[in-house]
């Protein structure tokens, strides 16, 4: 009788198999829409391909195969055009981030990142955006500073600075791993008031290798709802449940401390403005969510810029007759080092931010797109009406590299972005739709910290080529690891965030 009932429910399970694989090839919804078959039939497909940390290729291959509208999952669309990321990202655009983002939830909290509701969102968002608004960024500037100070002095470790005659290359530095260091102790002290201290310490070294763990986790979980409901993603991430404790319990254990002092809040870190917040509802953080905030923030603010900033560094020393102009560049424009800091000398260095663009264009951060739900009523893109349910996304990465947009897209041309160029983009090296260019995600969800961000960049790449020259290290690099065809910033993965490949580096004291 057992093996009757077993046996039952083999040939039921599978008579559904069947049925639901009919339907949605021939009878969705979505069915009209070009696509591989296989990723019509199951969310299996994106998140094997997010696990493998390819997702953001592959799309691009699909919009080149199919168009500008792919099916990549059962109830899953990407779009290719500008036009598209203000129907799918506006403001007015009838969607939500899908309900999976809150596998990014911390300790039950809810974060800027993970909030669904569009009401819980904006409150969140309009407490922390003013500490992101150029009045706020300069106070910041002078922390940065010093942070990038101690870094340049860490790379110019064993450079023989004081013998720079002999043009002494010194040994070879992993510059990516010193770029994450860098970027989390800038972050965790403008998030908490307190700098994790990376560049000097190992204690927290971990963390972007955990990140990198929970960022592959959250990209699958988000692309696969049942990778948490199975349980499956707890499973993968179990060997990290000490590290994130330990690191969250840092971060509320600040907090705590922080909250029971008896000073007056400043808005020099985020814990401030959420301390005092209230919504018209009277909703107020708790201690556990401004701590769940905080590390989404430390996180997200690191990891991304770090990556883009390693990124650059690889395309520059790729192109080092590029690499030769943005040194002359920077050297002819400031005196000395200290001259290096936010103000019109560091704006008018053109050139360090087209090669900064170019890196955001080449490798965005969000590589993958940021998928949404339509909601009842269903919502039109690109002209079509999608229906509700479905979830919708533009992968920056292959919006990015489309030819009409961005002629020779897979190649490293800042002058694409100098007004004058005979290569710029657009008119006066902007593109012609303000859409086509979207690194940073748009609309009310975009992110809050862009301008943070580039300003670190830009400081902290003029400082780095002001003083040192850089060149790749001897021996292996990324061109002997890439297959044949294959450029190197393919080696890149992105999951729930792009993560530069390392970049092994040296660097000597400027000759002149």
């Amino acid at each position: 009788m057992a093996m009757n009932w077993f046996l039952g429910a083999i040939i039921g399970l599978l008579i559904y198999g069947f049925g639901l694989s009919i339907y949605r090839l021939w009878f969705h919804p979505l069915s009209k829409y070009p696509g591989p078959r296989l990723a019509a039939l199951t969310r299996w497909y994106v998140a094997w391909y997010i696990y493998r940390g390819v997702f953001y290729r592959h799309v691009r291959d699909l919009h080149n195969q199919y168009g500008d509208v792919v099916r990549t999952g059962p109830d899953l669309i990407h779009f290719n055009s500008p036009a598209t990321m203000v129907d799918i990202y506006g403001a007015q655009a009838n969607v939500l981030k899908t309900d999976e983002f809150q596998v990014l939830n911390i300790a039950g909290s809810s974060t800027i990142f993970s909030a669904v509701k569009k009401n819980v969102h904006a409150f969140k968002r309009r407490t922390l955006l003013p500490l992101f608004n150029d009045r706020s960024l300069q106070p910041y500037s002078d922390r940065i500073l010093r942070y990038i100070e101690r870094y340049t002095s860490l790379l110019g470790q064993g450079t023989n600075l004081s013998n720079t005659s002999k043009g002494n290359w010194g040994p070879p530095i992993r510059l990516g791993e010193e770029t994450f260091c860098l970027l989390y102790d800038i972050t965790s002290d403008i998030a908490l008031g307190q700098s994790l201290e990376m560049l000097t310490s190992p204690d927290w070294r971990f963390v972007p290798s955990l990140m990198l763990r929970i960022s592959r986790r959250s990209g699958m979980g988000i692309a696969q709802p049942l990778l948490c409901k199975l349980g499956i993603g707890a499973l993968m991430f179990v060997t990290s449940f000490a590290q994130m404790r330990s690191l969250v319990t840092h971060i509320l254990h600040h907090v705590e401390r922080r909250l029971s002092s008896s000073g007056t809040f400043t808005q020099k870190e985020m814990v401030s403005p959420m301390a005092t917040a209230q919504d018209k509802n009277g909703f107020k953080y708790t201690t556990g969510d401004i701590a769940s905030e905080i590390t989404l923030l430390i996180f997200a603010g690191a990891d991304t810029t770090a990556s883009a900033m390693t990124n650059a560094y690889a395309y520059l020393l790729h192109h080092p007759s590029i690499l030769s102009r943005l040194t002359d560049e920077i050297r002819s424009t400031f005196a000395n080092v200290d001259e290096i800091r936010t103000g019109s000398k560091l704006t008018s260095c053109h050139l360090l931010y087209a090669c900064l663009d170019e890196t955001l264009r080449l490798m965005p951060v969000a590589a993958n797109g940021s998928f949404r739900r339509v909601q009842r009523g269903g919502t039109k893109v690109g002209g079509d009406l999608i229906p509700a349910g479905t979830d919708i996304s533009v992968s920056a990465y292959s919006l990015h590299r489309k030819a009409s947009l961005f002629p020779s897209p897979d190649d490293f041309i800042p002058d694409r972005w100098l007004p004058g160029s005979e290569n710029a983009v657009g008119r006066n090296g902007v593109p012609s739709d303000p859409h086509a260019f979207v690194p940073f995600s748009m609309g009310p969800r975009g992110c809050i910290g862009m301008k943070l961000s580039r300003m670190t960049m830009s400081i902290m790449l003029a400082r780095v080529v002001f003083l040192y020259d850089l060149r790749w290290a001897p021996g292996p690099r990324c061109c002997h690891l890439k297959k044949p065809g294959q450029r190197c910033d393919e080696l890149n993965k992105a999951y729930l965030f792009a993560h530069a490949n390392e970049v092994k580096a040296q660097l000597r004291p400027r000759q002149t």
